[in-house]
């Protein structure tokens, strides 16, 4: 019995050796090797991944390089691939890279995903040049070729995106921002300061890439565009005599010296710095087929409301030609305007008889003695002139930058004449609101055509537009009183016919329609290449300070097209609106607004 139970001891241990050896050949081994092969793969793929990143943001910050869409995307897919060549050593715990890595360039002309990065799914891609940077690496194994794997590869994709943008930058200027256009180099930051570190954040001539544009348009009672610099001769109801911005504007004579000479003055027209900044954005629609691809982007900076509008006081296409001004006002010119000369060039350079300028409410809105003063010079077609000699083609520009008032001096235009009765305070000399600005921007939305088979949308409850506005409802500005444009001697009166013409443009603005000044009709852009752009808006509320009336947020979200307005103006797409109320918050403003319009992110 004893014999038989060694014997079986025996036979037991010579199984467990058979059972151990089995099990480090087919167990323990490759678990071993699992692990150390294992480990040296996720080094590997580690290192691919940080080389394939790094592969498509180098491309991406060079895809504005190149005199064309074809070079630029050759410039793309050589720099990403030298770009990961670099940054994955041969023989990387003995791997090395897999033929040459796979780089797709999707240009953003429409939101197709030709490079499959939302993996089938829905992905904005519009607008946004984007880089997908695929590669691999076969690595020798060490231990897995027991098993018959005498390689293992290891794969990692980067993505990559960078909008060339055009952005008009829109000032207020107003005399409510004079404690904050102090000069540049400030502590704490002033406005200038801020705006200047937002220009800058975009890539100019003699920066890497150097594709992005940029144009400014400040505003006061009347609006001009700084940069690219306007040009009196031109007559700027035409649609096409603007120019473009371009990538020179942070050179030294351009935007940073129009910015840091800035000072306040004058009104509130915002109607008619939107038409400048909208126009000046598309300018070269009708030829620049590269338009389409980049982001098209206007920012408007207020500290307050709407409360001035740039009329053509004797516009023959009134009912009657004294639509506007009264027969009593004494005004030699009235009945004698044209729109077959060019409407917005001064008398004294044309020779014309047409009366335009701004008009705007000089006091509260609240005061109903506020009567409409006007009509001023307009700073588009009116050279600077209280010194020096100037042709008004640009070189006067800068001193309309110093000198804040300078588009409202008492004289009033040319064409406002006698003064005493018709001169710059208008005396009552006004009988009525026009219905439309020299834009087409309607001062009772109500009465504004359909364009293309749409209208401004109406309040949710199909009352007027304005009635969401916090000018309107504020019970101390409006209080609710109801637009009536015969009531031209009282400032709520003379703000809602102002707030109505800055949402008639920002709506125009979001669904591509323009000014035709031939028909003297609005529609649809007929330019073959869209700019579709994104309005952003910053409300400074300094308010507390006592200087200025609060901006109407609701009015900026409108005209932003914010998902928080209370109306949608376009379901193309949406902007924001900010709301600031210290000089910290609009460099924050500023930022958040870079951030979205200038991505360059993994």
């Amino acid at each position: 019995m004893r014999a038989r139970s060694r014997l079986r001891k025996r036979s037991q241990g010579g199984q467990a050796i058979v059972l151990f050896t089995l099990m480090v050949s087919t167990v323990l081994i490759p678990i071993t090797g699992l692990a150390i092969d294992g480990g040296r793969g996720y080094l590997v793929r580690l290192k691919l991944s940080s080389a394939v990143d790094g592969g498509a943001l180098a491309a991406a910050r060079l895809l504005g390089t190149g005199s064309n869409a074809t070079v630029q995307l050759a410039n793309a897919k050589a720099t990403a691939a030298q770009f990961v060549a670099a940054n994955f050593p041969s023989n990387f715990f003995g791997a090395n890279l897999v033929g040459t890595p796979y780089v797709c360039v999707d240009p953003g002309t429409d939101n197709t995903d030709p490079c499959n990065v939302g993996n089938g799914k829905s992905v904005a891609t519009y607008k946004m040049r984007t880089v997908l940077v695929r590669a691999s690496a076969a690595m020798p194994t060490l231990f897995m070729r027991i098993l018959g794997m005498p390689t293992s590869t290891v794969a990692s994709s980067g993505l990559a995106s960078r909008r060339d943008v055009r952005v008009i930058l829109v000032m207020d200027r107003s005399t409510s921002m004079q404690k904050f256009y102090t000069g540049i180099n400030q502590t704490p930051p002033s406005i200038q300061d801020t705006a200047l570190k937002f220009v800058n954040g975009f890539s100019g001539s003699g920066d890497l890439g150097g594709r992005d544009e940029v144009g400014l348009v400040v505003f006061g009672g009347s609006g001009i565009v700084a940069y690219p610099p306007r040009d009196i001769t031109k007559d700027y109801t035409v649609y096409t005599n603007f120019t473009p911005p371009d990538n020179n504007f942070k050179l030294s004579g351009n935007i940073p010296k129009y910015i840091t000479d800035l000072k306040s003055g004058s009104n509130t027209g915002t109607a008619e710095a939107l038409y400048l900044a909208y126009m000046t954005l598309r300018a070269d629609a009708a030829t620049n087929t590269d338009l389409s691809t980049k982001l098209n982007v206007i920012v408007l900076f207020t500290d307050g409301l709407p409360n001035g509008v740039t009329a053509f006081a004797n516009d023959p296409t009134f009912l009657t030609p004294n639509d506007m001004m009264n027969s009593s006002s004494g005004c030699t010119d009235l009945g004698k305007g044209s729109w077959a000369t060019s409407p917005l060039v001064n008398k004294a350079a044309s020779g014309n008889t047409n009366m335009i300028g701004w008009f705007a409410q000089w006091d509260s809105f609240k005061n109903r003695a506020s009567a409409a003063h006007g009509l001023f010079p307009p700073m588009m077609a009116y050279a600077y002139t209280a010194s020096g000699s100037y042709t008004g083609k640009g070189d006067d520009i800068d001193a309309y930058m110093q000198n804040g008032g300078a588009d409202s001096p008492s004289a009033g235009i040319n064409q406002m004449t006698p003064a005493s009765t018709c001169g710059s305070t208008m005396n009552g000399s006004m009988a009525s609101f026009p219905d439309r600005d020299i834009y087409g921007n309607y001062t009772k939305l109500g009465l504004a055509p359909a364009v293309g088979g749409a209208k401004p949308p109406l309040a949710p409850g199909g009352q007027d537009l304005y009635t969401l506005g916090d000018l309107y409802s504020n019970p101390t500005q409006c209080g609710g009183s109801t637009y009536q444009p015969t009531l031209t001697t009282n400032g709520c009166q003379i703000g809602l016919a102002s707030w109505q013409a800055a949402a008639h443009q920002a709506w125009k603005i979001w669904n591509q329609i323009i000014w035709d000044k031939s028909s003297r009709t609005n529609k649809v852009d007929p330019a073959a290449n869209q700019s579709q752009p994104v309005i952003f808006t910053i409300g400074f509320n300094h308010s507390s300070d006592g200087i200025s009336e609060a901006p109407d947020m609701k009015l900026l979200q409108m005209i932003a097209n914010d998902p928080a307005s209370p109306v949608s103006f376009s379901n193309r797409v949406k902007g924001q609106a900010f709301q600031a109320k210290d000089p910290n918050a609009v460099d924050n403003a500023f930022s958040q607004i870079t951030s979205q319009i200038l991505r360059l992110s993994q």
